[in-house]
């Protein structure tokens, strides 16, 4: 059976930074209380010497640290997360909605150690009360964390800057940076973006990993080092590095941007490309939503459920802490957001998907106000910076399938939009292909529709 973890006590005693975990029978539900983070490591009253658990709290969840692995655990209920102030390590019930994303380390065919270091002065007391004998278990909180040779001559140390958790891969001399093999389960496929920006996540979680900072300190000089992140596949990432001299230490260091849940009580999707970030970095998400109750901020487009499904489209800051702006679009039947790009001029989001919806929100003035009588049509649309009106919507379609699965916006405003149709699609004259082109037989053969929109 996974572990979960989670608290289930009757008391908690906060003093001096120091806590005392009292374990009986389950408390009643509490008032809804904040939730931050803790900005330390704490061992798990689990751990055992041959296998270390730490733990470290983050929004609606925790990461758990083991050898070999990473865990990442979300409780999607309201009534588990009201029930979380701090991690404490036992298992979790088996009524609360438990999310798993799993990073492993490939390939790692040496035994490890994992340990905290620097201890902050604090203390977790795990009193354990089950019976009418009390045992007491007292471990330190720690500020680092460390996986020490977890590859042949390479350490990866967890710790905190500014509210944000991070990671560093430290190289000994004549370690080799091909044996970093990181895989990821639970995951849908990763995502390297154009800036070397790793990205993933799943329908309750996303994370963004920015390009490494990769250095070497040599005679008291920092000297940055040319280190990008490398597909393996769909499933696996690595690393790869221009010129260094191995006869020094070398740092990678990854900044994780944020990790963050956002959800309502139904099916919630983010599709692979539906995730783009402004200059400032704010961070837009598009995806589509089965949850009447999907959070939604008030003043933007639309702010109830539509019905079937519907695109959702929100805003967030670049820690991930603030959603600036959420809200559905969509009609009464299926809709879906597909991809989102930013204008880089305006730092107004475009966002392109299908649509069922005969009823779908269009602009006056738009390209095509209408639907086009197809099972689906493509639609684009653009929110302002608040997202609290068009700048404009259009459908682009017609008694085809139509859809748009990418867009991009160029530096000069131009929208450009790629998807499929299965019929005639809307074609401008002297065009490189102007017809339709089916395969043999009965089959079909979805064709490219390539479109430049102008705003």
């Amino acid at each position: 059976m996974k572990r979960f973890y989670a608290r289930c006590f009757i008391l908690i005693l906060l003093v001096l930074g120091n806590t005392v975990f009292v374990r009986g029978t389950p408390a009643p539900e509490v008032p809804s209380i904040p939730i931050s983070t803790q900005n330390y490591f704490v061992e798990s009253p689990e751990s055992t010497p041959d296998h270390p658990i730490f733990l470290y709290r983050i929004p609606h969840g925790f990461v758990v640290f083991e050898k070999g692995k990473v865990t990442y655990q979300f409780i999607k209920s309201i009534s588990a997360i009201q029930d979380l102030l701090l991690p404490v390590g036992y298992l979790i019930p088996e009524s609360f909605n438990v999310i798993n994303y799993c990073a492993s380390f490939k390939d790692n065919l040496q035994d490890h150690k994992l340990c905290g270091l620097v201890p902050n002065g604090g203390i977790t007391n795990y009193i354990l009360s089950n019976t009418a004998q009390q045992n007491k278990i007292t471990n330190s909180n720690f500020k680092e964390l460390l996986y020490k040779d977890l590859y042949p001559g390479i350490d990866l140390k967890y710790y905190t800057m500014n509210g944000q958790l991070k990671y560093d891969f430290i190289l000994h001399p004549k370690a080799e940076i091909k044996n970093i093999k990181l895989s990821f389960e639970g995951f849908p496929k990763l995502n390297l973006t154009q800036a070397n920006e790793f990205t993933g996540g799943g329908k309750d979680f996303s994370f963004v990993d920015k390009m490494p900072e990769s250095f070497q300190k040599i005679n008291d000089q920092k000297l940055l080092i040319d280190v990008v992140y490398k597909h393996c596949n769909d499933k696996e990432i690595t690393f790869e590095a221009g010129s260094y001299d191995k006869n020094f230490d070398l740092v990678i260091d990854p900044a994780l941007i944020f990790s963050t849940f956002v959800g309502g009580n139904d099916d919630d999707f983010e599709y692979t490309g539906g995730m783009s970030k402004d200059n400032s970095g704010n961070i837009y998400v598009t995806g589509r939503t089965l949850s009447s109750n999907f959070p939604v901020t008030p003043g933007v487009v639309q702010i109830s459920y539509g019905g079937g499904l519907d695109c959702f489209v929100f805003k967030l800051d670049p820690s991930g802490s603030t959603l600036l702006y959420s809200t559905y679009v969509g009609g009464s039947n299926v809709d879906a957001g597909y991809t989102t790009s930013v204008d880089p001029i305006t730092s107004e989001v475009v966002v392109a998907g299908t649509t069922g919806s005969s009823n779908f929100p269009v602009t006056v003035g738009a390209y095509q106000t209408s639907y086009g009588g197809g099972v689906y049509d493509g639609f684009v649309f653009k929110l302002n910076a608040t997202g609290s009106a068009f700048v404009f919507s259009s459908l682009f379609g017609n008694t085809a399938n139509d859809l748009f699965a990418s867009v991009v916006v160029d530096n000069t405003g131009i929208i450009w939009a790629v998807g499929q149709s299965n019929n005639t699609f809307i074609i401008t004259p002297g065009a490189y292909q102007t017809t339709y082109g089916r395969g043999p037989g009965m089959l079909l053969l979805r064709k490219l529709a390539v479109m430049e929109i102008r705003c």
